[in-house]
């Protein structure tokens, strides 16, 4: 038999497999309640639980929100991240932009290299029930979620995609492409990156290092037309330092130049 007991204010009780045979009297002993109480809780994480393929860039911002305000100090002591990566805690008003009383701010970096944010890599994070509200009350159970971050890849450019006024010329605006890796720079060339419409000549490459990070910039100086639609595919030829392809390869970037007009001047007055 399952025997239950509940009371108005109490939390119900539950005994399973209460053995009662026929004919006996059994003694379950005391069967103890206890007050109902708002015991905080996890209420959403931002990656969500289960979240795959999440790009690494340099700062990784995992969010925690909480049904009540709570004690940040509790929170931060039960925390426990696997792999441990090197990372900063914030709670509170003031202390992260996207911190208050009721939600902790984890970014992990990777500003140690002992410890950087992995790639393919499976990241659980649990807060034991020791984290409190703001009056010492426990969670009542723990809560843990996790997520995969993804492989190397093109985090962001120089214009945006879609851009419609793109400052690009061969001289001193170049197309910026920028890696969460190293990347070997005899593969980024004119036979794995390619304009269309076709350029009149072959641009010209060159690659800078985030000194934060250590990650490869390439810059694309292309002879480009002022006021023109372009189409920039970056194909899988493309290779990490430790020759891995990239994960969003082929990479496409559409934009439109800026358009520029020039003024006509009127010609030299002679006397």
């Amino acid at each position: 038999y399952v025997l239950t007991a509940s009371r108005d204010g109490y939390e119900p009780a539950r005994l399973d497999a209460v053995d009662v045979q026929a004919g006996q009297t059994v003694d379950v002993g005391t069967v103890r309640l206890e007050l109902k109480r708002d015991y905080p809780r996890v209420v959403w994480t931002d990656p969500a639980d289960g979240t795959r393929n999440l790009m690494v860039t340099a700062e990784l911002v995992v969010k925690i929100k909480f049904s009540k305000p709570m004690d940040s100090g509790s929170v931060e002591k039960a925390v426990t991240i696997e792999p441990a990566p090197n990372y900063k805690f914030y709670m509170g008003t003031g202390a992260h932009p996207a911190a208050d009383d009721r939600t902790a701010v984890i970014v992990f970096s990777n500003e140690d290299d002992a410890h950087p944010i992995r790639f393919n890599t499976l990241y659980r994070i649990t807060i034991a029930r020791t984290a409190s509200d703001q009056t010492g009350l426990g969670m009542k159970q723990d809560y843990s979620f996790s997520f995969v971050t993804g492989a190397p890849c093109i985090i962001r450019t120089i214009p945006r995609d879609g851009a419609t006024a793109a400052q690009v010329n061969n001289l001193n605006m170049p197309i910026s492409i920028f890696f969460n890796t190293r990347i070997r720079p005899d593969t980024f060339n004119r036979n794995s990156v390619r304009f269309r419409p076709r350029l009149d000549a072959d641009p010209t490459f060159t690659f800078d290092v985030d000194p934060r990070t250590g990650w490869t910039i390439a810059r694309i100086f292309p002879m480009v037309e002022s006021g023109k639609d372009y189409t920039l595919t970056i194909d899988r030829g493309v290779r990490t330092s430790t020759d891995q392809p990239l994960s969003n390869t082929p990479f496409t970037l559409r934009f439109r130049t800026e358009k520029i007009t020039r003024e006509l001047l009127p010609p030299p007055e002679i006397r």
